[in-house]
């Protein structure tokens, strides 16, 4: 079998839908979009809108969902290990509120003139 070495806007989308996420991405004139607003539950309708640390960790979270789906009955060495599991830290007060630290890493093989980005493999 093939290496598995990236996703597709389907699959990502399918792991957003499984977050409770639905309608992320749209097709709209031959392009592919992503809709923010429905990933932050909020209307987000300027480029002057923060959230983007909401976005990133939210489309991170699905890479690994769907990572993991893709992967399930494949070899381990065809398997794609771009988005590994988050590691949690111990909870955090800031400002009264408790917050979770989550590290997390992504690993990505690019061509040299970074004009291809695959996932990379066991």
């Amino acid at each position: 079998m093939a290496k598995i070495r990236d996703l597709t806007f389907t699959q990502l989308q399918t792991a957003l839908t499984g977050m409770g996420l639905t309608n992320a991405f749209v097709v709209q004139g031959g392009k592919v979009m992503l809709d923010v607003s429905a990933l932050v539950g909020e209307t987000v309708d300027s480029l002057d809108d923060s959230n983007v640390l909401e976005v990133m960790y939210l489309l991170r979270k699905a890479g690994g969902i769907a990572q993991i789906t893709v992967n399930e009955g494949t070899a381990i060495a065809d398997q794609m290990t771009a988005f590994p599991a988050f590691s949690y830290g111990a909870i955090e007060v800031v400002d009264g509120q408790p917050f979770i630290p989550v590290i997390t890493t992504s690993e990505f093989q690019i061509r040299v003139d970074e004009s291809k980005v695959f996932g990379s493999n066991t």
